[in-house]
């Protein structure tokens, strides 16, 4: 894909090292996002145990910032090939990723959550670079602990959790369906809280929970519910749940 085709016209652009930020008019806003990223992005190679990579040769990833949410709907449908969801205000695809401005974020969004938001983005490009293959479940869960989206800053509440096999869905829908942005977060909170945080960076890079825990994939879940049902702030109801 030719990346005109994601620029509106007369885009201006902030180049650094690892990334290019193409934006329509917010300037300041652009400026934010750019400045954000550039601070963050080495500490998340380092996280995610990327160092022998050496980032400074990855390719350079895309950021296209846009001022308003139904323009960057339209240049979704042409880099992901779908509609979107009307709550989507980010995404990205290999390096390139699309961004509403902070300054005009919409109704459920502020200036900083959008710039989380495009924390949120970069650390799935760093994923696919620690592994391909990562589930949709890890991939999100990681994104949204490195980008600082705790669900109790927001006031989540949790009343029904999802079952062992419902993690598995490599369906964005159906993940947002089942609360998987905040109970994700979750997830990777309660094993770096347990096992530590290589053991996870050992989970996303090999998919294997014996290699990384030393424990199956069905122990390691009944501990997360667990983890969630035993915190009275997050977990409302003691009798529903997917679990049948």
């Amino acid at each position: 894909m030719n990346l005109k085709d994601l620029q509106t016209s007369h885009m201006n652009q902030f180049i650094g090292k690892h990334m290019t930020v193409f934006y329509e008019q917010e300037k300041s806003a652009a400026q934010a996002v750019f400045d954000t990223l550039n601070t963050k992005i080495l500490s998340i190679a380092q996280d995610l145990h990327l160092c022998a990579l050496d980032v400074r040769h990855t390719p350079m990833i895309y950021v296209f910032i846009y001022d308003d949410l139904k323009t960057m709907h339209e240049k979704y449908k042409i880099l992901v090939k779908k509609t979107p969801d009307e709550w989507v205000v980010g995404t990205c695809e290999d390096n390139t990723i699309l961004l509403v401005s902070p300054a005009n974020p919409g109704d459920d969004h502020d200036f900083d959550s959008i710039v989380m938001v495009a924390i949120h983005e970069i650390v799935h490009i760093y994923n696919h670079l620690l592994n391909p293959d990562m589930s949709l479940w890890m991939d999100e869960g990681i994104a949204t602990y490195l980008s600082n989206m705790n669900p109790r800053e927001f006031g989540y509440q949790c009343e029904t959790i999802p079952s062992m096999e419902a993690l598995q869905t490599k369906d964005a829908s159906v993940f947002a369906d089942i609360e998987g942005y905040p109970l994700s977060y979750l997830y990777i909170e309660f094993l770096t809280k347990v096992f530590g945080w290589d053991a996870v960076v050992e989970l996303a890079r090999t998919n294997d929970f014996e290699k990384a825990f030393s424990q199956s994939e069905r122990s390691i879940y009944e501990q997360w519910a667990a983890y969630i049902k035993n915190d009275g702030d997050l977990f409302l109801s003691r009798e529903k749940s997917f679990e049948k």
